[in-house]
């Protein structure tokens, strides 16, 4: 299983690092064509506009694996570690909750984009294309959230407690300003 979950990471980083560098080269390549050349290319924006949220969507799962999201814990680092553990699983448990209704739900749209048949104005993409990120990273999400919470659940302490507590980066970084005055 750890083997699988570092296979998905690498090719979730390839992929993220991909899509995010095509757009940059897209838009560097339309910023030139337009400003330096005088010649503006057709459909760049589109393009550009698909490739971005791709990367941000796939990358959603790369923040939950490495705990890079928003998280205000000025009370949960103030608990007992029991307390933090059940804190953790519902957490993560409400996290799979979260992501089998946006996977079913980003389902619905891309069925229902499918039969419409739309498409970009310019290049004339399939918009279904663009909404079909929203499933795929919902599966990416909830298998990061079901390890979570088996992480959890069998009280892995990185997981609970993280890497560095909160409390014991504010007391190094505290110690070290009074070096630094010293």
């Amino acid at each position: 299983m750890k083997n699988l979950l570092k296979w998905l990471d690498r090719i979730e980083e390839l992929i993220t690092a991909s899509l995010f560098l095509s757009a940059v080269i897209i838009m560097l390549y339309g910023v030139f064509m337009r400003y330096v050349l005088n010649s503006p290319q057709f459909g760049l924006l589109e393009v550009v506009s698909i490739l971005l949220p791709w990367a941000i969507f796939i990358g959603f799962g790369r923040a939950l694996k490495e705990n890079h999201h928003i998280a205000v814990d000025v009370v949960y680092d103030r608990l007992p570690f029991q307390i933090k553990r059940v804190t953790a699983v519902l957490g993560n448990l409400i996290g799979i909750g979260f992501s089998i209704f946006m996977l079913i739900s980003g389902w619905k749209i891309v069925m229902s984009e499918l039969e419409n048949g739309y498409v970009t104005v310019a290049l004339g993409i399939p918009i279904w294309i663009t909404y079909l990120i929203l499933p795929i990273s919902m599966v990416l999400l909830a298998i990061y959230f079901v390890t979570k919470t088996f992480r959890a659940v069998i009280g892995d302490e990185k997981e609970i407690v993280g890497e560095l507590n909160h409390l014991e980066h504010e007391e190094y970084v505290s110690d070290e300003k009074k070096e630094v005055s010293v």
